[in-house]
């Protein structure tokens, strides 16, 4: 049967073969009564020694991985008692056969002992086994129970979260309850005041209506008003005359700055007058005089239409000057320029300093102007188009400071060659190149491409002495979209090349010959402010480049202003002196009345 195949084979040897006991084997040994000790015992037929277990190689193998495996617990049963007892054995065996019995019986001894090793190791194996699986399954019950109660807390907190949520539902339903309330209130009086607003409405549209045309009315009054700004602006200009001259005098710079040779009389509520104390004045009557007494010095008087001293601002200055800006728009042609020796102060006045806001110069804030006064007089129906030249005069000869590709940063441009033209009355230069304008940065970015162009060296009285005479030409042309007038304006502004002695400022080779063009030139103009001054029928206007293209500005049919820079040094008081006598030449000349380009408005109104 399948039982008795697991079964170990010594055992299924042994109910076939039973061991005699020990009180069997010593009856057997006992003599039979009658007969003698120590006689030989009769001789037996002997019994045929039992075969020795016989253990298949199956059973084997399984006796072996009966070791090795875990193999399902068996129970270890003895032989059947009933078997033992029933067990009989032959009667006085021989020695022989107890012999072979006992060693059969020690064979299925170690066998069962083999097979009871076997099963011990089983059980130990299968004791094992339980034993990881019964700790396995107590880890799986305590996650398993860790899982349940994390589960319940977070249960437990969703319903307070729930429970917490649910009764701010209440409040804000309480709430939006209140504010319906409140809305349907307003919408009530709202409903109410729609009638009355309706009825607003068309007061409101009479009131509009009203005051378009009060609006209108005060449009036309401006313009009027402008009118006799314009009209009272050129009385003024002409009391003051055609060619004003304002003078300024350079701040001393340096740790080593002498004092002044300049003198503005006190009592001025305007200065236009200043005196230049001669050679050693400035010593006088000062805290380094020398010692004795002190010594006559020459001091001569000169009185212009506005004098700056040398703590005058760029504001303060600009803002003498911005009545003739304004006159360009205005449809005049306007002239500024500034005359004085090398080192005096003129591109400063004339230009500013480049990143300085506050110390910007008369070009860039009459830029400035001419843009805000052409949005302002936007609102009573001007519109202006501007167009920008930029030119320089080097050595007798003119160049444009703006040819194509000019505007690119980098390596400046080589400025083209121009001529000068003299039609109609007035002075234009063909080929010219004219830029349109929009706004004062554009603007400010030509001017920087020109100055890159415009020719500079150092000499002994200025380390970037301007070598030309440079001019920035500015057409502005208006037109008023309400009465029809138009305005055809021109602004030039003229920074000269400073005059200087040759021996002084320590040129040779082209320098020297830079400096004898610009005080040829400059000789130029005396000689015409000279002939202007005495009525002469004939005015040498060209006799050189810069005479012709000044013609229009001298010749009274512009309005023009003259800035005369001088220093205050007594190195320098010959130069100063020269200039002072020049600017005093030009300041007593008089001129034809300037003449407005332009069309007159229906009515005769702008």
């Amino acid at each position: 049967s399948e039982n008795a195949g697991n079964r170990p084979p010594a055992v299924a040897a042994s109910s076939k073969d039973p061991v005699p006991t020990s009180a069997a084997k010593r009856k057997s040994e006992t003599p039979a009564p009658g007969s003698e000790v120590g006689a030989k015992p009769a001789k037996r037929p002997s019994r045929p020694t039992p075969p020795a277990p016989v253990v298949s190689s199956a059973a084997a193998a399984k006796a072996a991985a009966a070791r090795q495996t875990p193999q399902p617990r068996v129970p270890v049963q003895p032989p059947p008692a009933a078997l033992v007892r029933s067990a009989t054995f032959p009667s006085r065996p021989g020695v022989g056969d107890l012999e072979a019995q006992i060693d059969v019986a020690n064979e299925e001894l170690m066998t069962l002992t083999e097979a009871n090793e076997g099963l011990q190791q089983r059980l130990e194996a299968e004791k094992l086994l339980y034993t990881k699986e019964l700790d396995e399954l107590r880890s799986a019950l305590q996650a398993e129970k860790a899982a349940r109660e994390a589960e319940a807390r977070a249960h437990q907190e969703t319903k307070q979260v729930l429970s917490e949520a649910q009764a701010e539902s209440e409040r804000r339903a309480t709430e939006l309850r209140a504010q319906k309330t409140e809305l349907e209130a307003r919408c009530a009086a709202l409903t109410a005041t729609e009638s009355e607003l309706r009825q607003n409405k068309a007061v409101l549209e009479a009131t509009v209506a009203a005051r378009e045309l009060d609006l209108e009315t005060l449009a036309a009054r401006g313009r009027a008003a402008e009118e006799l700004r314009r009209e009272m602006h050129e009385t003024i200009s002409e009391l003051k005359g055609n060619i004003r001259v304002f003078c300024r005098v350079r701040p001393q710079v340096g740790a080593a700055a002498e004092r002044s040779l300049v003198r503005i009389p006190s009592g001025q509520l305007e200065p236009m007058a200043l005196d230049l104390v001669g050679p050693g004045g400035a010593e006088e009557g000062g805290a380094t005089a020398a010692k004795g007494a002190p010594r006559k010095v020459d001091t001569q008087r000169f009185k212009f239409d506005r004098v700056f001293g040398e703590g005058a601002s760029q504001a303060e200055i600009f803002h003498e000057v911005s009545q003739l800006t304004q006159s360009a728009l205005d449809g005049y042609k306007v002239c500024i320029f500034a005359y004085g020796q090398t080192g005096s102060g003129k591109t400063f006045t004339m230009e500013g300093l480049r990143g300085d806001y506050d110390k910007r110069g008369v070009v860039p804030r009459a830029a400035e102007q001419m843009f805000t006064t052409a949005a302002e007089l936007k609102l009573i129906g001007w519109t202006y188009e501007f167009s920008a030249s930029f030119l320089e005069i080097y050595n007798d000869e003119l160049r444009d400071l703006l040819p194509a590709g000019a505007e690119a940063k980098g390596k400046a441009s080589v400025p083209a060659k121009l001529d000068i033209k003299h039609a109609g009355g007035e002075v234009h230069v063909p080929n010219l190149r004219s830029v349109p304008v929009t706004d004062a940065e554009q603007l400010s970015r030509l001017m920087d491409a020109a100055t890159r162009v415009r020719a500079t060296s150092a000499t002994k009285m200025n380390e970037h002495s301007s070598r030309s005479h440079y001019i920035f030409r500015m057409r502005l042309v208006g037109k008023n979209s309400k009465t029809g007038a138009e305005t055809d304006g021109e602004l030039n502004l003229v920074d000269l090349a400073g005059s200087e002695r040759t021996k002084d400022s320590g040129v040779t080779g082209d320098a020297m010959k830079e400096a004898s063009a610009i005080n040829l030139s400059l000789t130029s103009l005396g000689s015409v402010i000279s002939a202007i001054a005495a009525k002469s029928a004939h005015v040498p206007f060209r006799d050189s480049k810069l005479t012709h293209f000044l013609q229009t500005a001298l010749s009274g049919s512009s309005k023009t202003l003259m800035f005369v820079n001088v220093s205050p040094s007594e190195k320098h008081h010959q130069e100063s002196l020269s200039s002072l006598r020049f600017a005093a030449k030009v300041n007593n000349t008089e001129t034809g009345k300037a003449e407005k380009k332009g069309k007159a408005a229906a009515g005769g109104a702008h």
